[in-house]
């Protein structure tokens, strides 16, 4: 049995997200290059050589690299499903992962032992007898590594302004009344600032517009409740959709399937290792 995962090494030259990103997946990031900055919920990173970023599933996050720098990481996407199946009563990985992303900061000299990690999982597959095995191994003593550094260390500090404070409430605001009625109007009267300024200081801090984010948002709620067994329109309507056919609109044109497939297809994976 090959546990489901995805593990790339990438490098980019000025590199940026160009749209709002999120996935089912956890994420860890491990990059190599002082990079630029990552914004993850309502906190604001600096990627640099030895930085380790955890962002957990569904949650909307942007990278922007320096201008004229290589941005050189390692990116693993793993699905609940593995985190359960490498999960013990006294070790839960699945319980650590889904709390909070973190972010900590690898040593330098430690940095040549987590390439060789992130390395071991990135190798090809082979026929080989017992290959399959050892790239579990692999990937087990990875995931296992980045937990015991994140119970263990302390996490770094991310960027904090009087801005940054201000989008992180209209954030908080957003997720706490995600099934409600959101409109730039009324958050301009809510937070006391005029929807112009409140538009730009939004875009400048997180790289989103209110109306992504909210949208972007709404989706990730949906697709958690279909991943809980909620019927299509009961999810949509969770989420803050008054329209079901504007909800599967929206969906399939953000996720690329229907939200009927979208939970199709989640428990027949879920059915594999059950």
């Amino acid at each position: 049995m090959k546990l489901p995962y995805t593990l790339t090494f990438n490098h980019d030259l000025e590199w940026q997200m160009q749209k709002n990103h999120f996935h089912d997946t956890h994420e860890i990031l491990f990059c190599l290059s002082n990079a630029g900055y990552c914004f993850v919920e309502n906190q604001l990173f600096y990627l640099k050589r030895g930085t380790l970023l955890f962002i957990r599933s569904g949650i909307l996050h942007r990278t922007i690299a320096n201008t004229n720098s290589d941005y050189h990481r390692y990116v693993l996407h793993i699905p609940d499903i593995t985190l359960e199946v490498l999960s013990s009563r006294q070790t839960q990985l699945f319980e650590l992962f889904s709390r909070s992303s973190y972010c900590i900061h690898i040593p330098e000299k430690e940095i040549p032992l987590w390439i060789k990690r992130f390395g071991n999982c990135l190798k090809e597959n082979s026929k080989d007898f017992g290959a399959d095995v050892r790239k579990n191994v692999s990937i087990m003593q990875l995931v296992l590594e980045t937990a015991e550094k994140f119970h263990v260390q302390d996490p770094v500090d991310y960027q904090s302004s009087n801005s940054l404070c201000q989008s992180s409430e209209i954030i908080q605001y957003i997720y706490e009344n995600i099934q409600q009625e959101l409109t730039l109007d009324q958050l301009s009267n809510t937070f006391f600032i005029s929807k112009y300024h409140l538009s730009r200081l939004f875009k400048q801090d997180t790289g989103f517009t209110i109306r992504e984010f909210i949208i972007n948002n709404r989706i990730l709620k949906a697709k958690t409740g279909l991943r809980e067994g909620l019927s299509v329109q009961l999810a949509g309507e969770k989420a803050g959709f008054k329209n079901n056919a504007h909800f599967i609109r929206t969906f399939k044109n953000l996720c690329g399937i229907s939200p009927g497939a979208y939970k199709k297809q989640v428990f027949q994976k879920n059915d594999l290792f059950n």
